[in-house]
């Protein structure tokens, strides 16, 4: 086969550089002889393969929002706002070079040298922020991008908004750690954006004006009253408990930006050790429900307990739907949250100890029904909890001989 020129290898077309084939080499008898006498019987083979890519893919935009400016005004262009990415594993994406079209509501310009407008730039100018956008006319506008690693182009529109001047925040999750420990505080828990020239996150700072009640702010292990945006980003800054049996805190801060400011809150919960424990499944009891009918599911079906966590704090979350019927939830006065087309998603132990959740089962001649469940205590979940619904027949069909 192999003088034959008959064996072949083919690539999977993926990025990968190098391959090998391991094989074992067996020697037979060929004429009558015996070659065992002189020869070993087999031996191991290690075959590498080394793989030339090419460029074979377009750039991908990665980063893809508007563009949000004060209006009449100037803002830098930054990976934040613009960001393609190669998938050829062998082209830096720093080289990947923009063309920009005409602009219905302002211009690019070089920032140091506002005079010379910009129709081409490199991703790397954008990272070394050199792309500034000034803006005049319209509070909305868009424009074309041409995008090219220098064989395959791509194409998108970077559309372009301008208001008065803003700050607000970007996120605010709150903060979810341990009792008595310290957690890290990032720009996933907390972070502000605004519409205005921000050449630095030192420029974008918080400054506590209530601090928290049950622990104490830090960065880089010093108590303080003040951080950047930068401090967030670096995840510098961090939340000390003071190991209380308290559970709720709040941060209460002002974010300063451009001398515009907003006041705002975080909440911090705090979880005892315990509540890494996951619930415990007391009950999953199959419903018995007649066709056509509702059927209140009780705790003496479906039962889940935490040692430190409250019904109200255990919730099941719908995993997979009923098939032959839904779930709803009684509110008052015959009021029910839920219908066929929008049934409930989650409800809590509370919900099912109050007798206020119910199966209504719709399709006719069917048996048998199902969902599935998870069910947690806001820390750890249990997943997978497969209740069983047998249906009662309205008609019960018989064979007759």
């Amino acid at each position: 086969d192999i003088y034959g020129e008959r064996l072949m290898y083919i690539h999977d077309d993926s990025e990968t550089q190098c391959d090998e084939i391991h094989m074992t080499a067996t020697a037979i008898k060929f004429g009558g002889e015996d070659l065992e006498a002189e020869f070993p019987l087999s031996v191991e083979i290690k075959f590498n393969i080394s793989v030339h890519l090419k460029n074979d893919e377009k750039p991908v935009r990665v980063e893809d929002k508007v563009f949000r400016i004060v209006q009449n005004g100037r803002k830098l262009l930054t990976l934040d706002d613009l960001c393609y990415h190669d998938p050829d594993t062998d082209f830096d994406d720093n080289q990947l070079l923009y063309t920009r079209r005409g602009i219905p509501n302002g211009d690019l310009v070089l920032v140091n040298e506002t005079s010379f407008r910009l129709y081409q730039f490199k991703q790397e100018d954008l990272i070394q922020k050199q792309v500034l956008f000034v803006h005049r006319g319209a509070t909305y506008g868009r424009f074309v991008l041409f995008v090219t690693d220098g064989k395959h182009y791509t194409s998108s529109l970077l559309e372009v908004s301008a208001s008065e001047p803003y700050v607000l925040l970007a996120n605010n999750t709150g903060l979810l750690m341990q009792k008595g420990k310290e957690a890290v505080i990032t720009t996933t828990n907390l972070s502000a954006t605004t519409n205005q020239d921000i050449r630095s996150d030192h420029e974008i700072r918080f400054e506590i004006f209530f601090s928290p009640k049950y622990g104490q702010i830090f960065v880089n292990n010093l108590a303080v009253a003040t951080f950047t945006q930068h401090d967030l980003k670096m995840e510098l800054v961090t939340y000390r408990h003071d190991d209380s049996n308290n559970l709720i805190d709040t941060l209460n801060f002002t974010v300063y930006a451009k001398g515009l400011h907003l006041d705002a809150e975080m909440k911090i919960q705090i979880y005892l050790e315990s509540h890494q424990r996951p619930p415990v499944i007391l009950h999953n009891y199959s419903l018995l429900v007649e066709e056509g009918k509702p059927v209140q599911i009780s705790n003496g079906n479906l039962l889940a307990v935490h040692e430190n966590s409250s019904p109200s704090e255990i919730e099941f979350k719908v995993r997979s739907s009923p098939v032959y019927g839904y779930l709803w939830k009684f509110i008052s006065n015959k009021n029910y949250l839920g219908a066929e087309e929008n049934p409930i998603l989650s409800f809590t132990q509370q919900d099912i100890n109050d007798g206020i959740i119910q199966y209504i089962q719709t399709i006719s001649n069917q048996l048998q029904d199902h969902f599935s469940l998870d069910v947690t205590n806001g820390i750890q979940t249990v997943s997978g909890i497969e209740v069983t619904v047998d249906i009662l027949p309205k008609l019960i069909p018989l064979e007759v001989h």
